[in-house]
C-alpha cells in the first residue's frame, strides 16, 4: 500500500501529460486514418457497384428504347400504306360516285364533308 499512496501522492509534470496527450494524439490519428481508409474503400466499393449497375440498365434501356424504335417504325410504316390505301379508296369512291351521277342524275348529293374527311 505504500506505492499506492506514493502514486496518489505524486502529481504528474507538465512533460508527463504532454506526453500522455500526445501519445493520445496519435492514437486519435491512427484511428482516424484507419477510418479514413477503411471509409474510402466501402465508398471505392460501392461506387463502383453502383456504377456497373447504372451500366448495365443503361444498356438495358438502350435495347428496350432501340426495340421501342423499331416498333414504332414498323407501325409508322403500316399506318403510311393504310393512309395511302384510304386515299386510293376515297379516289375510287370520288370515281364510282360520279359514275352513278352520270348513269341516275336524280341522286342526291352527298354531304361535302363526308366526301372530305
Amino acid at each position: 500500500m505504500s506505492i499506492m499512496a506514493d502514486d496518489m501522492n505524486t502529481k504528474p509534470t507538465i512533460e508527463t501529460v504532454l506526453e500522455r496527450i500526445n501519445t493520445l494524439s496519435g492514437h486519435v490519428d491512427e484511428r482516424i486514418n484507419t477510418l479514413s481508409r477503411h471509409v474510402d474503400e466501402r465508398i471505392d466499393a460501392l461506387s463502383g457497384y453502383v456504377d456497373e449497375r447504372i451500366n448495365a440498365l443503361s444498356e438495358h434501356m438502350d435495347t428496350r428504347f432501340n426495340l421501342a424504335d423499331t416498333r414504332l417504325e414498323r407501325i409508322d410504316s403500316r399506318l403510311d400504306r393504310l393512309q395511302g390505301a384510304m386515299l386510293d379508296l376515297r379516289a375510287d369512291f370520288k370515281s364510282l360516285r360520279a359514275q352513278v351521277k352520270e348513269r341516275i342524275p336524280d341522286l342526291p348529293d352527298l354531304p361535302r364533308d363526308l366526301l372530305e374527311s
